[in-house]
């Protein structure tokens, strides 16, 4: 029997949702029990834990370089350099005309930046 003001709210809704979309509950546990390989109860501490275990494989999964003892992100490296070039274009794009060599640099740079918002995820 839940304990705790939120565990005794997180039970109700969680009986609610599963009267109300029984299919959907059904699903929800059978990605549970493939992510940890075991028939869990859902409970917040559940959900905390699944998420943990999300979050590790996320991590695993991500291009980090080290440099100078220091580990970097690539892909979150990559979003502050194009966010920062987003902030920045149009004076960027005004300094670029006066030279010729750093235009047609920057027009590279600029047909990529819409690109870059189609494949973040």
């Amino acid at each position: 029997m839940p304990s705790t003001v939120s565990e005794r709210l997180w039970a109700k809704a969680y009986a609610a949702l599963e009267q109300d979309e029984p299919d959907m509950v059904k699903s929800f546990k059978q990605d549970i029990s493939s992510i940890t390989n075991t028939q869990v109860s859902v409970t917040p501490s559940d959900l905390a834990k699944i998420l943990q275990i999300k979050l590790e494989e996320h991590d695993s999964k991500q291009l980090i370089v080290t440099i100078l003892n220091k580990r970097i992100k690539v892909r979150e490296q990559g979003e502050k350099v194009v966010k920062f070039i987003m902030w920045s274009k149009d004076v960027i794009g005004a300094a670029a005309v006066l030279e010729p060599h750093a235009a047609i640099a920057w027009a590279g740079v600029s047909l990529l930046l819409p690109v870059r918002g189609h494949c973040s995820n």
